[in-house]
């Protein structure tokens, strides 16, 4: 969500267009899930969420690759312009790759052009978190040899999980997934990692480890100036406990996802609007 907010006050503040795709495909490819369908009626909910956000209809287009296959046209265009070599090179497969694996790098490189296939050569800039770097590496490396712009990127920091380290589904409660109970979410944030001392007294006398909390990074996505500011300090200082600042953040979470997800449901009608086909 953090990268899509990013994207979303871009647009915002520059009125620029945004292509957003969803790659169903590639849970499928990865073995992230057990069939196509999944895959499918995952994408359209991401699809209302991303609309939930707050994205312009006349501004905005997502594309479902099971929906847009035009998008595998680019991909196979784009495919005479790298060579097998530099796929390995660039993700590290080997032979015990499956082929849908060896290709996938080249539909993401069509996902990252696909707005100068549309629109024609322009520069583009594209937000990812730092996992993603590979696909726009590759996008690069093609880009010019077909007239395009080479894309710029953005790294995204992660956020952390709740836990510390990253998120994870295999770690329950280490994240908070977007169609959570926001009642099961700000339990989550009860039992979230803090940089907390041993005993109360301790951190009245020492302070928390702000650095080290995860409460107080997932305060700076909720909470603004003086009141984010005055709420970090505070617990630096040992003026808050762990606990009133975990009570702070389990609320607004309760707050933005009960709101977030009525607007879901409410982007059910709006969904073609936005959908390339």
């Amino acid at each position: 969500m953090v990268t899509f907010k990013i994207v979303l006050d871009l647009q915002k503040k520059y009125k620029i267009p945004v292509y957003i795709p969803i790659s169903d495909d590639e849970s499928y490819v990865f073995k992230k899930i057990e069939n196509q369908k999944e895959g499918l009626d995952n994408s359209k909910l991401i699809a209302k969420q991303l609309i939930a956000l707050g994205f312009d209809p006349k501004l905005t287009k997502m594309f479902i690759h099971q929906i847009y296959t035009k998008i595998y046209n680019l991909a196979i265009k784009l495919s005479t312009k790298t060579t097998l070599s530099t796929v390995r090179a660039i993700y590290g497969f080997d032979d015990s790759t499956n082929p849908g694996m060896f290709f996938y790098p080249i539909i993401q490189a069509a996902d990252i052009l696909l707005p100068q296939e549309i629109l024609g050569p322009h520069r583009t800039l594209v937000p990812i978190g730092i996992d993603q770097d590979p696909h726009v590496r590759l996008a690069r490396d093609i880009a010019e040899k077909l007239g395009y712009v080479k894309p710029a990127a953005i790294h995204v920091k992660y956020v952390p999980g709740l836990k510390g380290g990253k998120m994870s589904k295999s770690l329950p409660g280490s994240a908070i997934f977007l169609d959570e109970k926001p009642e099961k979410a700000a339990s989550y944030v009860m039992n979230a990692l803090t940089g907390g001392r041993t005993t109360a007294e301790e951190q009245k006398r020492l302070g928390g480890d702000v650095d080290k909390c995860v409460v107080c990074n997932y305060h700076h996505y909720f909470l603004q100036g003086k009141e984010l500011e005055k709420i970090i300090i505070d617990e630096k200082v040992g003026k808050t406990l762990c606990g009133e600042s975990k009570k702070v953040l389990a609320k607004n979470i309760k707050e933005f996802l009960t709101d977030f997800q009525a607007k879901v449901k409410k982007a059910e009608k709006d969904v073609d609007k936005f959908l390339l086909k």
